[in-house]
């Protein structure tokens, strides 16, 4: 936004330097940017927040001026003998207006103005309009840019001579309907673009550009005078729709004044009458130009304790005085300040603090060191338990790997995996990328190949990242474990639940064509399915060039998994008595699972006994056919004293008897 500083005497008796009002509109939150001399007169630029639209004009700024110079606003006025127009339509109106998209188009107002002479502009209107940038045209297009400017109300003439039927109509484009505009682009419209008409074709897009066919040039001889207000959100969504940005558009954007719609065009009226001449008639309006009437309250001790104790009530009104904030109550603590209708960002007790710091001067704003309370912040216990997780793989020597949440086809035959499980995408990049992945377990098998591939063999990577199937995104947790046996790479998971304090975990059988025949297993807990882990079937192992030996994958749902984590742990205190240990070794059916010994121990109910460990799997033809041993170790122990040998043994014998009658156990002697 560019101003000039004689411009802006026109609104306040600013008596500083122009490097001095820059320094202090600066330091008030207009950054000036640039300060030029341009013949007699300076040129500020300042940037301008999208908050403040009102600062999108020059009366704007020099209510801003008024407040840090403390000089008073004249309010807004026009360079010019300032010739008095009358505000009444005629009894029997010529021209019509109609709204039909009162929505976006809240009111519209016109003046028929006959007989103008379309000439050069005076001098010192040409010299402001160069000075920020703006090329002159005629006197009515420079006056309709002058006000812009100096109001920040958009405003538009057309030759009424070319407007057919005698009205104006504002109402949403037809699809496909079109436009040549002031800028010889002929544009189409979408049904989304809000158009001036008359009864026959578009005259303009509403707040943006007007129609060549309508454009003032010197033969015009009869105007009409638009000013109105138009939906912020129509109006950007018309200018990007035609890529298309305007002085006007970039007003209404951000929203004009209503307030101030009707006394723009009062002003350019008065302009055109003293230098374009003529004869001027009534105000034709439609729509409502109600004025929004806000009310915002103030603290005086709020803003003494945050800003400084020397705020007093008057000083307090003279700082928001000149910028159109007034008291219309006051009590012993606290004021009421009506909010003008061009401060639409003010909308609590807060925003008027920060204008009365702004004008005040940050610098007069007391140091404080703000009071700080202690707290404990607690970490979400997801994250705690996946950066745990992380770490005790890490440990035991896992290399974490990234691989892609996208597939193809290829990817999900490989794997044995079918498209009905999997969420496809609509609009898939390459065939390689159709589908979100079900699972991550190929993924790591692809990362394994490319690695031997590039002579690269590592032996044990994880990946914790989201998998998606039909009901949604979770997270989960996959391992690969390459040149170990089915007990090493199921100790890896075991360990990891001990880590975590995941105590009442299952592992069942389980059966898919992707794993090897009996070295795969379903991991339950408290009887709900949480994943799997199994050796990768050879055939399998071949569809991926995968070689050197047997390859297990595990795959877990990490979200279910950290409900059963225990990432606190509690000091347990060391034991004070003796545990009396006891090996025991089993014969037992080789089809029968070792976590079913586990199981029948357990329902034993023995509290003393705190550990089974296993020690040995021996077999041999002596032991019989289809039979196998299993030596365990049970650590007995108790809390209040020593156990004797005899209660040790007895606790041995009902174990031994147990498994004997639920499972056909027997001891190997």
């Amino acid at each position: 936004m560019k101003i000039t500083y004689n411009w802006l005497k026109d609104f306040v008796d600013v008596r500083i330097s122009p490097e001095a009002l820059a320094e202090k509109l600066t330091m008030a939150g207009l950054e000036v940017v640039s300060l030029e001399k341009f013949q007699d007169d300076y040129v500020f630029e300042i940037e301008i927040t999208s908050n403040r639209p009102d600062w999108l004009s020059i009366a704007g700024i020099a209510r801003e001026v008024a407040a840090v110079t403390g000089k008073k606003f004249a309010g807004l006025r026009v360079k010019g003998k300032g010739l008095a127009v009358k505000r009444e339509a005629p009894k029997e109106p010529s021209l019509s207006i109609v709204i039909q998209d009162k929505k976006d188009c809240l009111f519209y107002s016109a003046r028929v103005i006959r007989d103008v002479k379309v000439s050069p502009s005076p001098a010192w209107l040409a010299k402001r309009l160069e000075a920020i940038g703006l090329r002159p045209v005629h006197n009515i297009v420079d006056i309709t840019n002058y006000i812009l400017y100096a109001t920040g109300q958009p405003l538009h003439a057309f030759d009424l001579d070319k407007i057919d039927g005698g009205g104006v109509i504002v109402r949403k484009a037809h699809e496909g309907e079109q436009l040549l505009m002031i800028d010889g682009q002929n544009r189409k419209f979408s049904s989304e673009v809000l158009l001036i008409c008359d009864d026959k074709k578009p005259l303009a897009a509403a707040g943006v550009m007007g129609g060549k066919d309508t454009e003032v040039t010197v033969a015009t001889k009869n105007i009409l005078l638009e000013s109105a207000y138009f939906s912020p959100v129509r109006v950007r969504k018309c200018a990007r729709l035609l890529a298309l940005s305007t002085d006007s558009s970039y007003r209404f954007e951000r929203s004009v004044d209503i307030a101030q719609v009707v006394s723009s065009s009062d002003m350019a009226s008065s302009m055109i009458l003293e230098f374009a001449g003529g004869s001027l008639g009534g105000l034709y309006k439609s729509g409502a130009n109600k004025v929004p009437q806000t009310s915002v309250n103030v603290g005086l001790p709020n803003a003494g304790r945050l800003l400084n104790d020397n705020l007093t009530a008057p000083k307090i009104k003279d700082l928001l005085s000149p910028l159109g904030f007034e008291v219309c109550l006051a009590k012993k603590d606290n004021l009421r300040f009506s909010v003008p209708a061009f401060r639409q960002d003010v909308q609590c007790e807060a925003d008027i603090l920060e204008e009365i710091s702004r004008i005040y001067g940050y610098e007069n704003i007391l140091v404080t060191l703000p009071a700080i309370k202690p707290q404990e912040i607690k970490e979400d216990a997801g994250i705690c338990a996946r950066k745990k997780i992380k770490e005790i793989l890490r440990a035991v020597g896992f290399s974490e790997i990234i691989t892609y949440s996208l597939i193809g086809k290829d990817f999900l035959k490989k794997a044995g995996l079918f498209e009905e499980q999997c969420v496809s995408l609509a609009n898939p990049l390459s065939a390689q990328q159709e589908y979100l992945r079900p699972a991550m377990f190929p993924g790591l098998l692809e990362a394994l190949r490319r690695n031997q591939e590039l002579e690269n063999n590592p032996e044990l990577l994880f990946e914790l990242g989201n998998n998606f199937d039909l009901k949604g995104e979770h997270t989960s947790l996959c391992l690969l474990a390459k040149g170990k046996n089915f007990l090493e790479a199921k100790g890896y998971l075991e360990l990891l639940f001990i880590k975590l304090g995941i105590e009442n975990y299952k592992f069942g059988p389980c059966s898919h064509s992707f794993f090897a025949e009996g070295q795969a297993a379903d991991l339950s807990i408290a009887g709900k399915s949480y994943g799997f882990i199994g050796r990768v079937d050879t055939q399998a192992l071949s569809r991926y060039k995968i070689e050197g030996g047997d390859v297990f994958v595990a795959e877990l749902k990490i979200d279910e998994l950290v409900r059963e984590a225990v990432i606190c742990r509690k000091y347990k205190p060391l034991p004070i008595y003796p545990s009396a240990q006891f090996d025991i070794s089993l014969i037992v059916d080789e089809s029968l699972p070792y976590k079913r010994i586990l199981d029948e121990i357990a329902s034993c109910g023995i509290r003393f006994l705190q550990e089974i460990d296993f020690k040995d799997l021996y077999r041999a033809k002596e032991l019989g056919e289809g039979k196998k041993s299993i030596t365990l170790s049970l650590l007995f122990r108790s809390n209040e004293r020593t156990l004797t040998s005899e209660e040790t043994m007895g606790f041995v014998g009902s174990i031994i008897k147990r498994l004997n009658e639920k499972l056909g156990a027997a001891i190997r002697k």
